[in-house]
């Protein structure tokens, strides 16, 4: 079945601009993130969150367009991501993403009230070109 970008953005626009959910949102991801396996708090011990959020909000932004356009900005920032989160700089091993897939996917459904299954599957569809992409840098 072919991904429904237009729900993805509708779902996306509802956490994060929606002045109930909004400040709470990335707050929310990174708690569930950070407790969903004992290894990844450890990642981000000196982390400046409100930049650690700005460039969050930018990941799943570029995620959307590049998944839906294929579009060569959106390319250039996750290929950006992906040699930082690389072996070699960051190492950011790939079973990390699906702790923060989850973790994504746990905060959608706590903060968009029309979150159902098939937006979940949506959601997953999307995230996992980009998730791919950057995993294939490691």
């Amino acid at each position: 079945m072919p991904i429904d970008f237009d729900s993805v953005k509708k779902s996306y626009g509802r956490c994060v601009f929606t002045r109930e959910v909004k400040e709470k949102f990335f707050q929310q991801f990174y708690e569930t993130f950070l407790k969903s396996h004992p290894d990844i708090g450890a990642l981000f011990v000196d982390t400046d969150f409100d930049k650690q959020i700005s460039m969050l909000k930018n990941a799943i932004s570029m995620s959307i367009m590049y998944g839906e356009k294929q579009d060569e900005l959106a390319k250039d920032v996750l290929t950006n991501i992906r040699r930082s989160h690389s072996r070699e700089r960051h190492n950011i091993k790939p079973e990390y993403y699906d702790y923060w897939l989850s973790s994504l996917i746990d905060t959608l459904h706590a903060c968009d009230p029309n979150f159902t299954r098939e937006l979940e599957q949506n959601w997953r569809d999307m995230m996992k070109i980009s998730i791919d992409y950057i995993v294939e840098g490691y």
